[in-house]
């Protein structure tokens, strides 16, 4: 019979024998805890400012965030480039200025164009506002949007 420190030698090398197992091949490669592939057809906010914890009244009520997100979507133009929206919301008291890009993908997801200039988008208190972009191929067929508190 073993003792308990054998058990417990024993117990600690299948543990590093475990962790010994590779991904399988194809697999992403992961950064920290984060997915390092884009999700395709998306708005990523990259701006962490954008998202942090603030006040938002006198009463110790707190809310995260100062813009939302509300929609986005992606369509062909009559020319057939691939134009891609985003509608986004102020949730503050005061006017924001945004600035967004886009990057445009092939179907393999490769990209295909280089990200957009920055344009911006003015939002006034509580409200909404549109952004779009049209890419310059008809071969794209999907896009990503970043979104940052304008400089």
């Amino acid at each position: 019979m073993y003792g308990m420190g054998k058990l417990a030698g024993i117990a600690g090398v299948m543990v590093l024998v475990a962790g010994c197992v590779q991904a399988p091949l194809g697999t992403p490669q992961l950064v920290g805890s984060q997915d390092t592939q884009l999700a395709m057809n998306s708005v990523n906010v990259v701006d962490q400012n954008m998202l942090k914890l603030r006040r938002a009244d006198g009463y110790g009520v707190y809310s995260y965030g100062k813009i939302k997100i509300e929609s986005a979507g992606g369509a062909r133009t009559a020319t057939g480039t691939l134009e891609a929206w985003t509608t986004v919301q102020n949730l503050t008291d005061y006017p924001q200025t945004l600035q967004l890009r886009t990057r445009f993908f092939d179907a393999a997801k490769r990209p295909i164009e280089d990200y957009s200039a920055w344009q911006r988008l003015s939002l006034p208190a509580k409200g909404t506002g549109l952004y779009k972009e049209s890419s310059l191929s008809n071969t794209a067929a999907y896009y990503y949007i970043e979104v940052k508190e304008a400089q």
